[in-house]
């Protein structure tokens, strides 16, 4: 049996193009990663209890002392690791609610207060994702999570950045099969490929929907993407 993970997406929209300039995606597992989206952390659990592993770039996120390393040790006045029943306090807590974390760095302990809020506007949280091989990096800038699986490029699912092209001509469970009439079998093809592109290039991608095969134009766009993919301890 395949365990589940989450996929954290953060994408940062331009309103009136509808498409993203900075992009960061961190795949972890469910029982060791808490991500607070109001302060843009996201912890992480090891041997040394739930450690501040990542800063998100999270617009209008509330500002806070905590640092890269920062263990988390309680929440609301409760003290505990446990991913989960952090979580379960956490999202319990009433909107615009005062939320505490007890934190501890190297031999100091102290409170980080912040407010609960709803999750920023065109921030996609939480998604469910079996394991395997990590999602294509080069192909999200586009919208396209999509997997390698026994030599085939899966889309697994469209993400909000995505081009009216991809929405237009991509559904879930379609094959990728060629970058500008090169084959792509590997996620190393994929990115050889885009990496050799200019910014506003424009490009074709070959698709297969069950027996059809056909062929959408799409543009190389500026912005920054960022991935991590956090194992489980």
């Amino acid at each position: 049996m395949k365990e589940s993970a989450l996929l954290f997406i953060v994408s940062l929209f331009f309103a009136q193009l509808g498409i993203s300039q900075n992009f960061k995606m961190i795949q972890a597992s469910s029982d060791s990663s808490l991500l607070i989206p109001e302060i843009g952390v996201l912890f992480q659990l090891t041997e040394k209890g739930l450690v501040l592993e990542d800063e998100l770039p999270i617009p209008d996120k509330q500002k806070t002392s905590l640092q890269k390393g920062d263990i988390l040790f309680g929440i609301n006045g409760k003290s505990s690791s446990d991913v989960n029943l952090i979580r379960s306090i956490y999202e319990k807590t009433e909107i615009n609610s005062e939320i505490k974390l007890g934190i501890k760095r190297d031999d100091q302990k102290f409170i980080v207060r912040f407010t609960r809020k709803e999750a920023p506007k065109g921030m996609r949280i939480e998604r469910e994702m079996n394991d395997g091989p990590p999602p294509i990096s080069s192909l999200i800038a586009f919208g396209i999570l999509a997997q390698v699986q026994e030599n085939d490029i899966i889309v697994k699912q469209l993400l909000p950045n995505a081009q009216k092209a991809v929405k237009d001509g991509i559904v879930a469970d379609d094959l990728i099969l060629e970058i500008n009439e090169k084959k792509a079998r590997t996620a190393e093809d994929i990115d050889t490929i885009i990496k050799a592109l200019k910014t506003d290039e424009e490009f074709s991608m070959k698709i297969r929907h069950g027996k059809t095969e056909n062929t959408i134009q799409l543009k190389k766009i500026s912005g920054e993407f960022m991935m991590k993919t956090m194992k489980s301890h």
